[in-house]
């Protein structure tokens, strides 16, 4: 599925959501492992594979930037973003998962 076709259902679905004028579409979506540590792999064939960060540029009203939040954190020393030997997230990274979601939900929905 290309961009244009998940932005047309992404849209659908966000119609659908806040059909009531009350509840807000929020489209969270966590930056794999890959993404977040790009700037420590060895092959730099793949630092750049991620497409999240151009589909977060058209749906800032949309999604919040975990993405950017976990790379800062990385960049500046910070440990336990993601478990060693897995792609989950570790305690740090749902902390900034979270905080990064809370300050996205105090944004006034533009």
């Amino acid at each position: 599925m290309g961009l244009d076709e998940m932005d047309c259902r992404i849209e659908a679905m966000r119609r659908q959501v806040e059909a009531n004028g009350y509840t807000r579409f929020v489209l969270m979506v966590p930056p794999d492992k890959l993404t977040v540590y790009a700037d420590f792999l060895r092959d730099q064939k793949f630092q750049h594979v991620s497409l999240l960060s151009i589909f977060s540029d058209l749906h800032p009203e949309l999604m919040p930037r975990f993405d950017k939040a976990l790379i800062t954190a990385v960049r500046s020393g910070e440990q336990d973003v993601y478990f060693p030997d897995d792609t989950h997230w570790a305690s740090n990274g749902q902390r900034i998962a979270a905080e990064t979601l809370i300050s996205f939900l105090k944004r006034p929905n533009e």
